[in-house]
């Protein structure tokens, strides 16, 4: 099933802003993104999709906030909604794994006969059985993987197409997890939204970026711009570089996005985010200021 691929390390330095942070990970459709000393070579944290999200969250009311974030998914039409993978309760391991390969997607929702959401089996999941060896081949069906999974699982997270991008930007930052299937009202599987889809739609597209889409590979260098203003997002985008997935941290209560301008302690920050009208904030973010 897996194929021999070779590719070259994306990284980035620390003085790289935010902005360019999320455009690479985007571009180059990596799910983590190491930072780079540019003296010594070590990997001082890693960022990911996840992490910047709730970093987004966080100071959400600190933002220039756009209003197209008040619009419904059936609006706005973000995340995929075409020829949506799917699995069965009786689809083996084997070949979810082929799905994952030949459809270079993470995440399968599991439906029933009608169609209808009833799980979902991402790569993580794989990752997990083979970890703590609760299974012994690859033809058990994922209704059986599914029942060795760990007590942090709470059910598939799901969204509806009229509910508005910030709802969807909340629930997915509070559930913890990379991606919403979106149901109808029926219940049916209609399509996936996902971190990158949000961090794209959020962050790249306002910018100019309208070629970049977060579903096909990009080919533009990456460009660090380095700003007098830069902010230091340590605590934000910090993880542990040992863990082998953050899709799933329990006992971990997500940031509740502040409800006054006065609960920013940092004034050079939001001098950084909001003194430009006419290019994202996020150009004016550094990865980490020299610490």
């Amino acid at each position: 099933v897996l194929k021999d691929q070779v590719h070259p390390l994306v990284s980035i330095g620390p003085d790289a802003s935010l902005y360019d942070a999320i455009k690479s990970l985007i571009q180059n459709r990596i799910h983590r993104l190491p930072v780079i000393d540019p003296d010594t070579g070590n990997v001082l944290y890693i960022l990911t999709h996840k992490r910047i999200l709730r970093f987004l969250f966080l100071y959400i009311n600190e933002l220039p906030k756009p209003t197209f974030t008040n619009k419904t998914l059936r609006e706005l039409r973000i995340g995929t909604f075409e020829n949506i993978e799917t699995a069965t309760e009786e689809t083996s391991i084997i070949l979810a794994l082929k799905k994952f390969v030949e459809r270079r997607v993470s995440a399968l929702p599991i439906v029933d006969s009608e169609g209808k959401l009833v799980n979902i089996y991402s790569k993580f999941d794989v990752i997990n059985l083979a970890a703590e060896k609760t299974y012994n081949n690859l033809d058990v069906s994922l209704k059986e993987a599914n029942e060795h999974r760990n007590e942090w699982f709470e059910g598939v997270q799901c969204c509806k197409l009229d509910e508005t991008l910030f709802t969807v930007m909340e629930k997915i930052v509070r559930a913890e997890v990379h991606r919403l299937v979106v149901v109808d009202d029926e219940e049916k599987a209609i399509g996936i939204i996902s971190l990158s889809d949000l961090l794209f739609h959020l962050v790249l597209r306002p910018c100019g970026e309208g070629g970049i889409n977060p579903t096909n590979d990009g080919s533009s260098p990456l460009r660090a711009e380095k700003s007098s203003n830069s902010t230091n997002i340590l605590s934000a985008t910090h993880t542990d570089t040992s863990a082998v997935d953050d899709d799933q941290v329990p006992n971990q209560t997500p940031p509740s996005p502040p409800s006054s301008p006065n609960t920013l302690e940092n004034p050079n920050l939001q001098s950084a985010l909001m003194n430009s009208s006419q290019e994202s904030a996020w150009r004016e973010v550094a990865v980490s200021s020299g610490e």
